[in-house]
């Protein structure tokens, strides 16, 4: 009954909490019209905190909004961007603007664990990133993909710099992969698994080779001869790597 005097009642004055409570009764589309109704997701981005830009974000998520959430997060870290670099004082957020790096890490990593959820990182990875926020879509990713070897996080990450033709990267963290696989499959005893996890590694490894072979000859020779180390989280291949434009 509540939920159906939600038009009726919301407003600009109804409370942020009110949307994150019916999120977490498991009713994201009253959560989503409460949002609506009040106009705190994208309408008040002044007086917003980072808790109630990361309820926007779920809400839109479990709505199956990806593209919504995802312009948000873009909408409101640009917004906190630019007040820090006018340096504008008297219009401070809850949370302080220059911790804007801190509201962008939170937000873009929000959207990946809950695509990695909802299985829907194919969709994910052909979103516009932009460089900022790349660096903790590959952090997330490869990250869960170093917990969980039989996911397809890591091998989605591998096909984001593939279609970005970015094929050093791609190379560089199917090398990292090929190294965790191997191991999990040392100690793996169940053979429907292992299956699958060994053809998953030979088909990208025969796309990632077919890649590179695009580069030119000197590029090639580099990614062969360099161990990468590459860490998790880190972001991968240097500027000279890169296939060029």
């Amino acid at each position: 009954e509540a939920i159906h005097l939600l038009p009726e009642m919301a407003g600009s004055n109804i409370h942020p909490k009110i949307a994150r409570v019916l999120l977490e009764r498991e009713n994201p589309e009253a959560s989503l019209l409460a949002l609506r109704l009040s106009g705190v997701d994208w309408d008040c981005v002044s007086s917003t905190s980072l808790e109630e830009a990361v309820t926007v974000v779920r809400v839109r998520m479990e709505c199956g909004l990806m593209t919504e959430a995802f312009m948000y997060q873009r909408m409101i870290c640009t917004k906190l961007r630019d007040k820090k670099q006018m340096d504008q004082h008297n219009e401070v957020l809850q949370d302080r603007p220059q911790d804007w790096p801190l509201w962008l890490e939170v937000l873009v990593t929000e959207i990946c664990c809950l695509c990695i959820r909802r299985n829907m990182v194919d969709r994910m990875i052909e979103l516009p990133w932009n460089s900022d926020e790349e660096k903790h879509l590959h952090k997330t990713l490869l990250d869960y993909a170093t917990a969980d070897q039989a996911s397809t996080a890591g091998s989605l990450l591998v096909v984001f710099y593939l279609q970005r033709y970015r094929y050093a990267e791609a190379y560089e963290v199917d090398a990292l992969l090929q190294t965790l696989e191997e191991g999990f499959l040392s100690k793996c005893q169940e053979e429907v698994l292992a299956h699958k996890i060994k053809s998953r590694n030979y088909w990208r490894k025969q796309i990632v080779e077919q890649s590179v072979h695009l580069l030119p000859d000197v590029l090639q020779q580099e990614l062969k001869k360099v161990k990468f180390g590459v860490k998790t989280g880190s972001s991968p291949a240097s500027a000279k790597t890169r296939s060029p434009d």
